[in-house]
């Protein structure tokens, strides 16, 4: 196998392990993995990230549905979201730092972009 198909292939089956099918929700989680806690709303996040506010707020609630974020009760409408490090024994870990280590180079990114673009369901 190329290592650009071993590339493609190891970013998909990581993806899919993780549970992250959008591009949204990847950008998110790799917000919150870059500023490693964030006491913000949606609203603020998504001028931050470039999304409008209504897909960041969807794209928080998924990532802490899949156990990848952990978000703080509200207060005067912010919360803080914080990446879930309960999962460091779990294979999912794995993955997860192959792709932060993706996001560091061009091929990674931009492999990571196509893949969630194709419609990954």
């Amino acid at each position: 196998m190329e290592p650009e198909q071993s590339l493609q292939l190891r970013i998909r089956e990581c993806l899919t392990a993780l549970g992250i099918s959008s591009p949204v929700d990847w950008d998110v989680l790799v917000f919150v993995y870059r500023h490693q806690a964030s006491l913000a709303n949606a609203e603020q996040i998504s001028h931050m990230v470039g999304y409008p506010a209504t897909l960041v707020h969807d794209a928080l609630e998924n990532l802490e549905f899949l156990k990848l974020l952990r978000r703080s009760k509200a207060s005067n409408g912010m919360s803080l979201y914080r990446l879930v490090s309960s999962r460091a024994a779990s294979p999912p870990c794995d993955c997860f730092r192959e792709l932060m280590a993706s996001v560091d180079n061009r091929a990674g990114r931009l492999e990571i972009t196509k893949e969630l673009r194709q419609g990954r369901k």
